[in-house]
């Protein structure tokens, strides 16, 4: 009987989540066609990921550890300019849940 009640309660926490976050996504998706400058960002910042993810795997050599921190800089900076059109927009990209404590877990 417990068990009964405790999956419906999660079961609506999850219902409430799935909202919460179709909401977000589809809010996300109206910022990213209004500034499509915000995309070009995204997909610079998982490139310059990607490439320096494979060059710490590869090598150890001083031009590597060199090239590591100009992309890691160039993703920092990155990041500053979208959180910069971000703030000139006056918009956060996070999911608005009812409850702060639980982002609707229920946990």
């Amino acid at each position: 009987m417990l068990a009964d009640a405790i999956k419906k309660i999660e079961r609506k926490y999850e219902i409430k989540r799935g909202e919460a976050d179709a909401i977000f996504l589809a809010e996300k998706k109206a910022i990213y066609n209004s500034t499509p400058r915000l995309s070009e960002i995204d997909s610079e910042i998982t490139k310059k990921g990607i490439k320096t993810a494979r060059l710490s795997v590869s090598s150890d050599s001083k031009d590597s550890q060199a090239e590591i921190k100009k992309l890691q800089k160039e993703i920092k900076d990155l990041k500053k300019e979208k959180d910069k059109i971000l703030a000139d927009l006056n918009v956060t990209l996070t999911p608005k849940y009812s409850c702060i404590k639980c982002n609707d877990t229920g946990y």
